[in-house]
């Protein structure tokens, strides 16, 4: 009796598992699907690459995770340079580290377990803290803060300077030769001693590649090649100069090469998806034709065509329009009146596209061009990169600009805790797929005990009656047949 009031109750509970869990799993489809089907995609999608992140490393020994690095900072004023060098050990289970200033990057794709910043001034205290990068979850280990105190008194002979330290996530000093990678559009990071630098990047390909971004108060800069590259060999040339003072500038090169991927197969053809091409100029003649000879461009005032990219709000709210200004500062003569296709992009921190419009821009020395983008609202709040690419001749030329995307709350708690709607979805997602999980997990065993009891019945059930003599030659004394 006892038995069976304990079958009960587990069905009970098994029965409220069930509709439980399939009642959550269709609010959070039904739910989704009102809100935004590409909130569905996004968040499922999400979801699935987080279950994906651990990395498996077959390597001679058993790596760990990432190991917490004990900083030490020392000021040092000599020779007429104010800098603070930072020290920590080496940590085999580490591939790469990244130093934080004040909470913001100062340098990232580090391969040595130290480093020298000049990027400082007399009378500041600095707080520093090191990330420590490895294959092995968690995959990260931050330190914990180290603070660096100035001197009052230092003569320092300030001297611009650029440096370009990773390429493709790897630190420029661990490659062995040129370094070399298979994607088209690679990731270059550095660092300059010129707080908040304008930093641009020119790459001569059959399309001259010209880029701008701007450093952080730190002096970091992080650049993705907008477009893709042919395979082979190019130089990007760097060059950083102070927006306050365009004559304090310094530039620097990095020669790399693009191969192909094995997938790539012999197809040097492959490119992104085709632009509109650019519409012929108004007036006849007005600009040169598209030359098949890749240019000899190495500085950005050889480049036909400067402009500037603003935010009309460097906060936005999700579901929102990001509206920007586009204002042309400089234009050789050759090109006016001629139009240019505009790519205009939303751009998260993982370099990923949230975002994007194509149109037509038409090249007048001294105008602004508004335009929008329409920010989904499933796109999660947070730090984000506005970019505008003008295409036209044989020049693709691109700005950034950052911009914060607020959430919509639905419930604050104060204290700058509040409760989204796209949260409240994802969070409803999470636990049904959860519970999901776990019914599955329920099913296998109750499947199992019933495949091992169904077994034993059969098992015994034979034998039994075969051996009371229900079954074959053999009967059992007083059983008729």
């Amino acid at each position: 009796m006892k038995s069976r009031k304990q079958k009960n109750k587990w069905k009970k509970v098994a029965g409220i598992h069930v509709r439980v869990s399939v009642w959550m799993f269709v609010s959070y489809l039904v739910l989704s699907v009102a809100y935004s089907p590409e909130f569905l995609v996004s968040d499922i999608r999400h979801k699935w690459s987080a279950l994906a992140d651990d990395t498996i490393t077959i390597t001679g020994r058993v790596l760990g995770p990432p190991q917490k690095a004990v900083v030490t900072a020392d000021s040092v004023c000599s020779a007429g340079t104010l800098s603070v060098r930072l020290d920590w050990a080496d940590d085999e289970n580490s591939q790469s580290f990244d130093v934080l200033r004040d909470g913001a990057p100062l340098v990232t794709g580090l391969g040595s377990s130290s480093y020298v910043d000049t990027t400082v001034v007399v009378g500041e205290t600095y707080s520093y803290e090191v990330v420590s990068n490895g294959p092995m979850s968690p995959g990260s280990a931050t330190s914990d803060p180290v603070a660096a105190v100035m001197p009052d008194e230092c003569v320092v002979v300030f001297v611009p300077s650029v440096e370009i330290v990773s390429f493709q996530g790897k630190a420029i000093s661990d490659y062995v030769g040129i370094p070399k990678t298979d994607a088209r559009k690679p990731t270059i990071t550095g660092t300059t001693n010129i707080p908040s630098a304008q930093v641009d990047f020119l790459i001569n390909d059959s399309v001259v590649v010209s880029s701008r971004v701007f450093a952080n108060t730190n002096g970091y800069w992080s650049f993705r090649v907008p477009t893709n590259l042919s395979y082979g060999t190019h130089t990007i040339f760097v060059t950083a100069s102070d927006p306050a003072n365009p004559s304090v500038t310094v530039s620097k090169s990095l020669t790399f090469r693009i191969v192909k991927n094995k997938s790539d197969g012999d197809d040097d053809t492959k490119t992104e998806p085709a632009l509109p091409s650019t519409p012929k100029p108004s007036v006849p003649g007005t600009a040169p034709t598209l030359s098949l000879e890749r240019p000899a461009t190495t500085s950005p005032e050889s480049v036909p065509l400067d402009y500037t990219l603003r935010p009309l709000s460097e906060e936005v709210y999700q579901g929102r329009d990001v509206s920007f200004e586009v204002r042309i500062i400089r234009l050789d003569p050759a090109y006016a009146g001629t139009s240019a296709v505009a790519k205009y992009s939303l751009i998260d921190h993982e370099g990923r596209v949230v975002a994007t419009s194509v149109g037509n821009v038409a090249l007048r020395s001294g105008e602004s061009v508004f335009d929008r983008i329409y920010l989904p609202p499933y796109v999660s709040g947070g730090q984000y990169r506005l970019r505008a690419e003008l295409f036209f001749g044989k020049y693709a030329v691109s700005r950034e600009a950052p911009v914060t995307v607020l959430p919509l709350p639905i419930l604050s708690f104060g204290g700058g805790l509040m409760l989204t709607y796209p949260d409240l979805l994802s969070r409803i997602g999470t636990i049904s797929m959860l519970l999901l999980l776990l019914l599955l997990l329920w099913l296998s065993l109750f499947l199992r005990e019933y495949l091992l009891y169904s077994e034993s019945i059969r098992h015994i059930t034979e034998r039994n009656l075969i051996g009371a003599g229900f079954f074959g030659r053999k009967k059992r004394k007083g059983v008729s047949g």
